[in-house]
């Protein structure tokens, strides 16, 4: 799934310019404010009239555009894969606080836990 300044990067390109791109868009965003998604990413969730002038502009649809945005400030808009594990976990942009060795703890911790169980689950099987 694509974040929104990957959206926007690709229409500014189709376009020719950010002025284009703009154009394109019914002059919401503006170039700046296109330009500066694509470089700076997003602070806040845009208003729905930005996300429907970049759905226009880049030739997207409104949804994608919404879950681009939602992904480009880290938040979670794929649960239908997740396990009820996953869904309970801190977000990726949370666990950027942690270093790489306590991220590879979490992680064989929860490997090992599995691990066990399924070793467990076939001494009782047999």
């Amino acid at each position: 799934m694509e974040k929104l300044r990957d959206i926007v990067l690709r229409a500014k390109d189709t376009a020719g310019s950010y002025a284009k791109l703009s154009e394109r868009c019914g002059n919401v965003p503006t170039a700046a404010r296109l330009q500066q998604m694509a470089t700076n990413g997003l602070g806040a969730f845009p208003d729905p009239e930005v996300l429907d002038g970049i759905a226009r502009g880049a030739r997207v649809r409104v949804r994608d555009v919404i879950l681009a945005a939602a992904l480009d400030l880290g938040m979670a808009v794929d649960d239908g894969d997740k396990s009820p594990l996953e869904l309970r976990l801190p977000s990726s942009r949370d666990l950027g606080v942690l270093t790489t060795a306590q991220v590879d703890a979490l992680a064989t911790l929860a490997w090992e836990l599995v691990n066990t169980h399924k070793q467990i689950a076939s001494l009782q099987a047999n």
